[in-house]
């Protein structure tokens, strides 16, 4: 049984509903007025509080791959909120800022650069919460509506365990309260098998609305970040709405549009390019990859800038490496200025496609240029975004998860067939189709054993088991391909591949012969 809890705010407008468990009721009521929600409620223009965000260590950043800053580095933080659950959330200043928030509509990511994007599926929920969580807006939490209740299995140990979620999303929070004081000590917010956990430190007390002024951040036992809030204000920003996306890095010339390009094998494609006027390089191109990257000795012999520390993620695991920033990046009538890149070993990447490759080209790239990839002409070519004709083209929506370029996709197998489900797109796999674990067993696409023969998928960080079997049919971004080889996996595996949001990841190999347009910005591709 749920008791449908409705929530006023002066003017006697009526916000859509918390759902609290009975059994939760009386217990959220006592947080709701230790925090003072009324007021929160009352205070339509909402509130801005601005501090000092310190990085007391080698910073373990989020899946986008940014890390601006150095250990020990101070940066200016605002977040500033309103009671209908719009948010803002801001760190840093000039190129080294970034900004999260909600608007009503969109949750989105900005950062430095004039780079936005909308965010999608399990990262859209992990920002909504995380922002509502950080501003009490939980206790509030406008027209998106949250579902509350007691965490099983409560201990007795001082803390009261709320479990926090939107409806029918996959994605909760683990919010413990004092059960002393009623006041929120931490919350918790796990995905792809990394959990954030948020301490509230200390509390403020103005005109009846307690805040959070001291807020410590922590992933895998070390404290990654610390927030000090000086000063509120009744101020908010006059919008809260997503910025459009305007690079302020990159600039395109006058010169042809297509680039120099190897494709290997398995139909990914390698683009020549200038590293600082001066070295040619061969760069995969990678959606899948939430950085451009480059091997250590090329970041080395060219006496480029460390910049800072990153986590980077694949499908097979996860590394840890170092930043550094270059002078230019040039790719025909493409000039990217200070770009970064992280640092990888590339020899896997050489040896797979016969010759050496120098590097990797991945979402900060797709973000600011319309790419076409022509399978049947074997070239790619480059736009300013706006520049390609787009008259008659059949465009199939792509989802953002993080940095990656999601679409639907359907598997058509000789005894069941799929229903339509969310894959990233991964032009850095060879594979044509890898199939995640959970999405195998519950729409039972391996039931037909004979078909099925063992493979080792190889990626950047580790390796895959799974099965290898041919398909009647993939559908997928408005096409058919017949008669396609797949790999299902045969074991959970921790990170992307385990992402309930998503089935797994399609590869170049599903690309081969076809021209895609792919418009990252716009959210949005063509195939034909």
């Amino acid at each position: 049984m749920r008791a449908l809890l409705l929530l006023t705010i002066a003017g006697c407008q009526v916000l859509p509903p918390v759902r609290v468990d009975r059994d939760s009721d009386d217990v959220i009521g006592a947080v709701r007025r230790a925090v003072g929600a009324e007021a929160l409620f009352e205070a339509r223009e909402g509130f801005t509080l601005t501090g000092i965000r310190t990085l007391p260590g080698a910073r373990d950043p989020d899946e986008r791959g940014a890390a601006p800053g150095e250990r020990g580095t101070a940066l200016p933080t605002i977040l500033s909120a309103r009671s209908n659950g719009d948010f803002l959330i801001s760190t840093g200043s000039g190129e080294d800022a970034s900004t999260r928030g909600f608007d009503g509509r969109d949750a989105w990511i900005a950062d430095g650069r004039g780079v936005t994007r909308a965010v999608d599926l399990g990262s859209r929920e992990t920002l909504l919460l995380d922002g509502w969580l950080r501003s009490q807006l939980w206790l509030a939490p406008g027209h998106q509506g949250l579902e509350v209740k007691l965490a099983r299995g409560t201990p007795s140990d001082g803390a009261i365990r709320f479990e926090v979620r939107r409806p029918g999303e996959h994605v909760a929070a683990i919010v413990l309260v004092d059960e002393s004081t009623m006041l929120p000590l931490e919350y918790t917010i796990e995905r792809l098998g990394t959990v954030r956990r948020v301490a509230f430190e200390a509390w403020s007390t103005e005109a009846g609305l307690r805040l959070p002024v001291r807020l410590s951040e922590w992933q895998r036992g070390e404290r990654v970040a610390s927030d000090q809030f000086e000063r509120r204000t009744p101020d908010t920003p006059p919008t809260f709405e997503m910025p459009t996306s305007r690079p302020s890095d990159v600039e395109f010339g006058t010169r042809a549009a297509a680039l120099n390009t190897r494709i290997d094998p398995g139909g990914r494609y390698y683009v020549r390019a200038e590293l600082d006027g001066k070295r040619a390089l061969w760069l995969l191109l990678d959606t899948g990859f939430g950085a451009n990257a480059l091997s250590p000795r090329i970041a080395a012999d060219s006496k480029l800038t460390p910049s800072g520390a990153v986590r980077l993620s694949g499908v097979s695991g996860f590394e840890r490496s170092t930043i550094h920033e270059a002078v230019s990046l040039t790719l025909g009538p493409l000039t990217l200025h200070a770009p970064r890149f992280a640092t990888i070993d590339t020899a896997h990447l050489s040896a797979r496609a016969g010759f050496g490759v120098d590097g990797i080209l991945g979402s900060p790239f797709f973000e600011r240029a319309v790419v076409v990839l022509d399978g049947r002409a074997k070239t790619v070519s480059l736009f300013a975004p706006g520049a390609l004709r787009t008259e008659g083209r059949a465009w199939a929506r792509l989802f953002m998860d993080g940095s990656s370029p999601c679409l639907l996709g359907r598997i058509r197998a000789a005894t069941v067939a799929s229903p339509l489900l969310r894959y990233r797109l991964d032009t850095g796999s060879d594979d044509t189709l890898t199939v995640a674990r959970w999405a195998v067993q519950r729409h039972d696409l391996d039931a037909d054993r004979t078909r099925l023969r063992p493979t080792q998928l190889v990626g950047l960080f580790g390796e895959l088991s799974g099965w290898r079997t041919k398909v009647a049919a993939l559908e997928f971004g408005g096409i058919e391909r017949r008669g396609m080889d797949v790999t299902l996996l045969t074991d959970e595996q921790p990170g992307p591949l385990a992402d309930p949001w998503l089935a797994g990841n399609l590869g170049a190999r599903a690309l081969v012969g076809k021209r895609v347009v792919l418009d990252v910005a716009r959210r949005r591709l063509a195939i034909d």
